[in-house]
């Protein structure tokens, strides 16, 4: 990744928090994360090996009819890594079922190295809707004005 490129990741504006989806759905939420481990700015802006598990698991989901969208993990973290997929967390959801049948084996562990996903509550996200009034101020916005 260039120089130029890692720039206009951070100059891009805040992704809204899983968090707020969840509060906005109503609902507990899917987020996927193609971060292990943070060592390195890269980490942060998604080496090449990341990228390519980003399109394939992104393609997939497309391919497969599963709307998602970039997140951030935190309010007024902008990192790269994150995706919420919109799908209802319900075992008995052939749709909730395909997905995680393609992202963990029988055992539950994971089958794409280097891909993780969690179940959001909504009563966890809740504990974070103070977060909601600090960005309608705007703050955010003139943080991350260039």
């Amino acid at each position: 990744m260039s120089a130029n490129t890692k720039m206009e990741v951070f100059m891009q504006p805040p992704l809204q928090s899983i968090d707020k989806i969840a509060r906005v759905k109503q609902r507990d939420v899917l987020l996927v994360s193609f971060i292990e481990h943070i060592t390195t700015i890269d980490d942060l802006c998604g080496n090449a090996a990341q990228q390519k598990l980003f399109a394939e698991v992104t393609a997939w989901l497309d391919a497969n009819g599963i709307k998602w969208q970039q997140c951030a993990l935190m309010a007024d973290h902008a990192t790269w890594g994150y995706i919420y997929v919109d799908v209802l967390i319900n075992e008995a959801d052939c749709l909730y079922q395909k997905l995680i049948n393609y992202l963990t084996h029988a055992d539950g562990s994971t089958s794409i190295k280097g891909v993780t996903h969690a179940v959001i509550s909504l009563e966890n996200s809740m504990k974070y809707s103070h977060e909601d009034e600090h960005l309608e101020l705007g703050l955010f916005e003139k943080y991350w004005r260039v």
